[in-house]
């Protein structure tokens, strides 16, 4: 457990707020019939998630893909072809939702989603959602989280004093916690990265962008840096495919996903280091 984390969030009781849900994503809406899906993990909550997906394709539930995943971030733990979902009748999603210092236990998180009725040629099945630029399936938690308090014994005096206590800690300005001390962001729009970008091929821009990606990744991992975002807009998508593409053939040991979809929206990767 990091100190940094005990010694910040300790100060201030933290009641869970938000969801957890399950997505299934076209790679390209506009062409169904031959798109790939990947199946991604929503964290739309202010407390940290260790799952464990699984899904049933041959009567019994196999297991997909286990984890942590941040507050307010989305992870996609696979990939599927048009034939390869359509074999799969459930999904399974399990888990256990915590915070550093004082909080408000919640009941574990158990959910099976069906996708039997589904098809995947239709796009009425897919819809606009806070989550991607394209439209997705989202698969949502029966109850709300919320409701689920472990701690149901509270009389009402604790719970004041409790009240009391967190409001006496909540500042108006949001104020990045010691957590994000070791958090790097670096913006590889080209307006950010030279003075003028005009005259500039598109492959001249990519490699500019992607040289300085690898510049800022080797200097960050001889760094303290635990984490570090890049910000990379969604466009046509091609920066973050070979952002990704480096990563996943030059930095193996790196892990990577989405950054914090309410602060980033769709355009960020977040890379972990440490």
């Amino acid at each position: 457990m990091e100190k940094s984390k005990v010694s910040f969030e300790n100060k201030k009781f933290t009641e869970f707020a938000g969801e957890i849900l399950l997505a299934l994503v076209p790679e390209n809406d506009q062409i169904l019939h031959v798109s790939n899906f990947g199946l991604y993990v929503i964290n739309d909550s202010n407390y940290y998630l260790n799952y464990n997906a699984s899904q049933k394709d041959t009567g019994v539930f196999t297991h997909i893909s286990d984890g942590t995943i941040e507050p307010d971030t989305k992870l996609e733990i696979a990939q599927y072809s048009q034939t390869d979902v359509s074999k799969i009748s459930e999904f399974g999603l399990q888990g256990i939702l915590y915070k550093y210092g004082l909080f408000q236990p919640v009941e574990p998180l158990n959910e099976i989603f069906s996708i039997e009725n589904i098809n995947f040629y239709k796009i009425q099945f897919f819809k606009k959602n806070d989550y991607f630029h394209q439209k997705a399936l989202i698969f949502r938690t029966k109850d709300e989280l919320a409701d689920k308090l472990v701690a149901k014994n509270l009389t009402e005096t604790n719970w004041s004093e409790i009240v009391t206590q967190k409001e006496r800690v909540e500042e108006k300005v949001r104020k990045k916690s010691p957590e994000n001390i070791n958090l790097a962001e670096i913006d590889l729009h080209i307006e950010e990265l030279v003075e003028t970008h005009a005259g500039l091929s598109n492959s001249e821009i990519l490699n500019i962008q992607l040289s300085k990606f690898k510049n800022t990744l080797e200097s960050a991992l001889q760094s303290e840096t635990k984490k570090i975002v890049f910000i990379h807009g969604i466009g046509n998508g091609i920066l973050k495919y070979e952002l990704r593409k480096k990563l996943d053939k030059e930095y193996p040991e790196l892990k990577y996903q989405d950054a914090s979809f309410k602060e980033y929206g769709f355009g960020a990767t977040m890379v972990y280091l440490k």
